[in-house]
């Protein structure tokens, strides 16, 4: 960073995506300050934002209602953005199967998968 509060390198150290050149703000929220400032880093930050008794989910928010990504957008998991809106039945019986470890976060991405069997193919080829 340099003496502005502007990155000198091109990703934003908050969340690793790419930032404009020049520019000293994030869509994550992240703002640039001068080098001695420090950053507050969300510890929450990418994770779903559903609360169940207390305690917020600790797997990837993925899923959200808006476009864009900024500080007052909810990202939730795949599996509470299901249930936001059942009732507590369904909620609970989602919370006990995370927290029993019957429902896990994805491990890979569909587009990894497509990719591993394409490449599979040309092997066999």
């Amino acid at each position: 960073m340099d003496r502005e509060g502007i990155m000198s390198n091109k990703y934003c150290p908050s969340c690793g995506d790419p930032l404009n050149p020049g520019s000293n703000l994030c869509t994550c929220g992240w703002r640039g300050k001068s080098k001695d400032a420090p950053i507050n880093l969300d510890p929450n930050h990418g994770l779903c934002a559903f609360v169940y008794m207390g305690e917020r989910c600790k797997f990837p928010g993925t899923t959200s209602d808006s476009t864009r990504a900024d500080s007052q957008t909810p990202f939730y998991c795949r599996f509470h953005a299901a249930v936001r809106d059942a009732g507590p039945e369904e909620i609970a019986k989602v919370n006990r199967l995370i927290a029993t470890g019957q429902l896990k976060p994805a491990t890979s991405d569909w587009r990894d998968d497509l990719i591993n069997q394409v490449l599979a193919g040309r092997k066999a080829a």
